[in-house]
C-alpha cells in the first residue's frame, strides 16, 4: 500500500481547471489543490479499491457518479488540503483494507506492507491491524526509489495517463479562451 498526490489541473507543463461541463480557465501556477490517492495491490492477484482524498470539507456524491467512470467501490474523502492524515489512515484500514480481504485470506494473518508515512505509522492504525489479523510492514520513508514500487511500477505510469488527460482539456481550454 502506497498513497500519491495529483496537483489538480497539472499536465507537466500546462495547468487547466475544470468544471463539471469541461475545462474553464488557466490554473495560476499559485494554484496548489491536491488530491491524494491511496492503493494497495494484492499478491492474491485480487483488486483492492482506491481510496481518493480530495480538499474540502464535504463532497457530493454526483461529484463522483459511477457514470463519470468512478468505480463504485472507491471510497471518497475529503481533507482540509487534500493529504492524507491519521484518521484517514484508519478510515482507509477499516473501509478499504480489511473489507477487501475479508474471506480472501489463506491461513490466518495477512501481511500489509506500506510506506513508514505518518498517517498509518499509529498505535492505533497498529493495534487495529493487529486485532484483524494484519502484520503492518512498514519500509523506510523517503526510500521510493529503492524500496516503495508502487511509486515506479504503479503511481508514474498513472501520473503519466493523467497528465496526457489533462493536456488533452488543455487543448480544449486554450480553444475557449481565445
Amino acid at each position: 500500500m502506497d498513497e500519491t498526490g495529483f496537483l489538480k489541473g497539472d499536465t507537466g507543463r500546462a495547468k487547466v481547471v475544470t468544471g463539471s461541463d469541461g475545462p474553464r480557465w488557466l490554473v495560476t501556477p499559485g494554484n496548489r489543490d491536491w488530491t491524494t490517492v491511496i492503493e494497495a495491490i494484492s499478491a492474491a492477484n485480487h483488486g483492492i479499491p482506491a481510496m481518493v482524498i480530495n480538499k474540502g470539507k464535504v463532497h457530493l456524491n454526483i461529484w463522483f457518479d459511477a457514470h463519470l467512470g468512478v468505480p463504485e467501490d472507491w471510497v471518497i474523502a475529503y481533507s482540509n488540503n487534500g493529504w492524507t492524515g491519521d484518521n484517514l489512515g484508519l478510515i482507509w484500514l477499516q473501509k478499504v483494507f480489511i473489507p477487501a480481504i475479508e474471506g480472501r485470506v489463506i491461513g490466518i494473518w495477512s501481511l500489509l506492507v506500506m510506506n513508514g508515512h505518518g498517517s498509518h505509522c499509529t498505535c492505533q492504525f497498529e493495534e487495529i491491524a493487529r486485532q484483524n489479523y494484519i502484520v503492518p510492514f512498514w519500509l523506510p520513508a523517503h526510500s521510493s526509489h529503492i524500496t516503495q514500487p508502487l511509486d515506479v511500477g504503479v503511481f508514474s505510469s498513472v501520473k503519466q495517463r493523467y497528465r496526457r488527460g489533462v493536456q488533452d482539456l488543455t487543448g480544449l481550454a486554450k480553444h475557449m479562451l481565445t
